[in-house]
Parts: structure tokens; C-alpha cells; sequence
């Protein structure tokens, strides 16, 4: 079982993550000049299920006979199970798959997956393939991948980076970023903003909300405030206090 802890401090971000919609954070982001970070092509293979973690790393390879004979293969150290037993409650472990689709991309299943289920992991994440999706989804734990397959070994990836600095699905990721999801897709948010950019999403979230209910009340047109410019939110906010609402 997984022994790692995580601070009330990381369980208050994560639990924030979880509940903000996923637009208001890219929207904010992209308004500090973080324009891709949304990851190309990976869906939710739970759907409903949120995802909020610090990202694992692990990166995957194009075969290559005299580098494959470098790592070791079939023990505790393959550097997969070197990455699982960095995962544990608060993580994500994001594989670098190169973006391999095809039947053979494969990076695991359910019988290897199965230890990030016992870690306590809150989730995976690749921009490859992955077997077994029927036995994996009662895990408990959101699974967003580019493909699904059913093909048996070998394999064409073979692990070998962990904890690296890796890409999936097109955007950048260092251990430690924060890893969102929900069915429209994964989000990647740098950890040097995590703090500004909860923040401004949530209230970027809460005056969407308001706009909604304004609308909810009255006959007018999204477009008279929306989208939310620094005008449109204080003409929002004057708005909604001559009607009484909390702005």
C-alpha cells in the first residue's frame, strides 16, 4: 500500500482542482502567455471521473536493439516499476508514449496498472495505448489515454526515462506539474503558477456562474458581458449588485 503523504496545503489545491471547470483554467492561463497545454488527442477513458494530481513521469522509446539491451527488463528495476512506486495519493503518472496510436503503442494493462491501483494513484495519463480498459476502469482512478488496444506482446515502446522532464499529447511536462482532467480532455498547469492560476480560475468560475444566473432572471444576450474582458467584469459586477446579487 501507498505510504506517501500529502499536506492539507496539497489536498486544499487539489481538491480546489477538481472542482473548477477546466475552460476558466485555460482561459486564465492563456492570458499569462501559457497558450499549449492542453493535451492533443487523449480522452477520458472513465467518463465523469476528475483528475487532479503532481505529475510522475515516465518516457517511453521507439524500439532500438543496443538501448533496449541497456535497461533492465523483468525485474523490480525495469524503470515502469520504478516509476509505480513513485506514485501514490496526490499523483498522476503521465507517459510519454511519443504519440504512438497504432495497435503494438501499448505501455501496460491491467495486470501492471493494477500496483498504481494498490499506490493509491489518482491516475494515468498517455498519449499512447493501453489494454485491458474493461478490468482497469473499476480501479477507482481516472485513465485518459490516446487509444486502446487489445494486441498482445511485444510491444513497440519500451520504457526508459523516469521522473524525467517528458512531453505527452503535444505539451510539455516536469515532475511535479499539476495534472487536470475531466471528459473534454487533460490539462497541464506548470507548478511555478499553481497558485495564481487557482485563483483566477475559480474566479473566473464564479462570475460565469454569475452571468448564468443574471441570465436565469432577465432577457439578454451572453455577449453583453461575456467574454469576461477586465470591462465586462466590472460591468458584470455592477450589474448584479443593482440587482441585488453578490458580485
Amino acid at each position: 500500500m501507498a505510504t506517501q503523504v500529502v499536506s492539507q496545503k496539497e489536498q486544499d489545491v487539489l481538491k480546489m482542482l477538481r472542482s473548477i471547470p477546466l475552460g476558466p483554467v485555460i482561459d486564465e492561463m492563456n492570458k499569462m502567455g501559457y497558450h499549449w497545454m492542453l493535451m492533443e488527442g487523449v480522452r477520458s477513458r472513465t467518463p465523469g471521473r476528475r483528475l487532479a494530481g503532481r505529475a510522475v513521469t515516465l518516457r517511453y522509446l521507439p524500439p532500438r536493439p543496443d538501448v533496449h539491451q541497456e535497461v533492465r527488463y523483468g525485474t523490480k528495476d525495469s524503470p515502469e516499476y520504478r516509476a509505480y512506486e513513485l506514485c501514490g495519493p496526490g499523483t498522476v503518472l503521465v507517459i510519454d508514449a511519443y504519440g504512438r496510436i497504432d495497435e503494438r503503442g501499448i505501455v501496460g494493462g491491467d495486470v501492471k496498472f493494477h500496483r498504481l491501483k494498490r499506490r493509491g494513484c489518482e491516475g494515468l495519463v498517455t498519449d499512447g495505448s493501453v489494454r485491458d480498459i474493461n478490468e482497469m476502469r473499476p480501479y477507482g482512478f481516472a485513465i485518459f489515454t490516446q487509444q486502446t488496444s487489445l494486441a498482445a506482446g511485444p510491444t513497440i515502446p519500451f520504457a526508459y526515462g523516469v521522473n524525467e522532464v517528458v512531453q505527452c499529447g503535444g505539451v510539455l511536462v516536469r515532475p511535479g506539474d499539476y495534472i487536470v482532467g475531466e471528459d473534454d480532455g487533460v490539462v497541464v498547469i506548470p507548478a511555478s503558477i499553481i497558485e495564481k492560476v487557482v485563483e483566477e480560475a475559480s474566479e473566473h468560475d464564479r462570475l460565469e456562474k454569475l452571468l448564468k444566473a443574471m441570465m436565469d432572471q432577465g432577457d439578454f444576450s451572453p455577449g453583453q458581458y461575456y467574454p469576461l474582458s477586465e470591462d465586462n467584469r466590472r460591468r458584470l459586477k455592477e450589474a448584479a449588485a443593482k440587482k441585488g446579487m453578490k458580485a
